[in-house]
């Protein structure tokens, strides 16, 4: 494939591209803002069981208190460690589930003919003009040429996506 070929796909690709990062992005803001609020709704809860289990280790005793007290948090610190690494699991396959049916819809979209035709030109600029094109059933096309393949479903496409994206996420529960 030319030089010149591989631009004019990368060019077609553009407007779809900025798109899809657009959507991803605003999924992946409004999903981090839930995320901080489960986080503040689990740490206040914390905050306030470990200030019932103060309370009670002073009751009991100061020598005995230090003791349960220092156990108690610590097996706090770990659930709620667990509760928060489960809150950013469930918030992350959310995020992906809402970028892949974000994705899926484009083939609801006026402009959806247009981004397959670029998708199309962008698998035979790539792969050849004898490139074998077929439609997905997801959306998006799936090309074959020679022992090369190039996934451009709809689908795949979000995969992709998400993957690089991922650790962009990552950083923001840093």
């Amino acid at each position: 494939m030319s030089a010149l070929n591989a631009e004019k796909a990368m060019a077609a690709l553009q407007p779809m591209r900025r798109h899809l990062l657009e959507c991803a992005r605003a999924d992946a803001e409004r999903e981090i803002a839930e995320a901080q609020q489960e986080v503040q709704r689990v740490l206040a809860e914390a905050h306030n069981q470990a200030a019932q289990l103060a309370e009670t280790a002073r009751a009991a005793g100061r020598a005995a208190a230090e003791t349960v007290s220092a156990q108690r948090r610590a097996a706090l610190q770990r659930e709620l460690r667990g509760a928060v690494l489960t809150a950013r699991r469930d918030i992350y396959q959310r995020w992906c589930r809402r970028g892949t049916e974000a994705m899926l819809r484009l083939r609801d979209d006026p402009a959806y003919p247009q981004w397959v035709a670029a998708l199309r030109a962008a698998a035979q600029a790539t792969l050849g003009a004898d490139a074998q094109l077929r439609e997905h059933p997801t959306g998006g096309v799936v090309a074959e040429a020679d022992q090369r393949c190039m996934d451009l479903s709809l689908a795949g496409i979000a995969a992709r996506v998400l993957d690089d994206t991922t650790a962009q996420v990552d950083e923001l529960w840093s």
